[in-house]
């Protein structure tokens, strides 16, 4: 990303923290806790669409935290894992170009760094009832959950219209190519004639 940012993408990254807020506290019994199941994780798939995705997600996360109760640790630890897991998800976005390559390894960092980041938080807030590791295994199974299921439902669903290789973007560019090459044989044709 240039140094400047666009109003477009100022909007967007709001939209986006704000959806991340939303949909967390709306379904705040299963958004915190030893058991959590975050719909808003759908969300950590857009850093491979959009760069302004990244800084949303954190912001999105850190107001998230502060009202879940979970204190400092949560607050601190839960949205520093979500920045870097949406810094690694955009690098893997601008990496990979194969379609469902993309989606694949772009949900392995969600997936993997709030596996442990929230048992570590459990742990250093005195929460842990399991080992360590078995929270690991629980988190990351919930994580895959949300992130696989719904982020999976956002990113095959608006891929079309949100990437750049999308075929939308190549039939609209394609019609368009037609058109001018079109245009360009009309006026030789016409001066031809002439």
């Amino acid at each position: 990303m240039s140094g400047k940012i666009s109003a477009k993408a100022l909007c967007r990254a709001g939209v986006i923290a704000a959806l991340y807020v939303v949909a967390s506290l709306l379904l705040f019994l299963f958004t915190f806790g030893i058991f959590q199941f975050r719909l808003s994780e759908a969300l950590t798939i857009l850093p491979l669409f959009f760069a302004e995705s990244v800084p949303a997600l954190f912001v999105g996360c850190l107001i998230t935290n502060i009202f879940g109760g979970g204190g400092l640790p949560d607050i601190l630890i839960g949205s520093s894992a979500t920045l870097v897991a949406a810094c690694c998800t955009y690098l893997a976005g601008r990496l990979i170009k194969n379609k469902y390559g993309k989606f694949f390894v772009g949900i392995i960092f969600p997936i993997l760094f709030n596996a442990f980041a929230v048992p570590l938080i459990f742990v250093i807030n005195g929460t842990e009832t399991y080992a360590y590791m078995i929270e690991v295994l629980i988190i990351g199974v919930e994580e895959a959950g949300s992130v696989a299921i719904f982020g999976g439902a956002v990113y095959f669903g608006g891929y079309r219209l949100l990437s750049p290789d999308g075929k939308r973007g190549h039939a609209k560019n394609a019609e368009n190519a037609g058109n001018a090459e079109n245009a360009e044989n009309k006026e030789i044709k016409d001066k031809h004639e002439e």
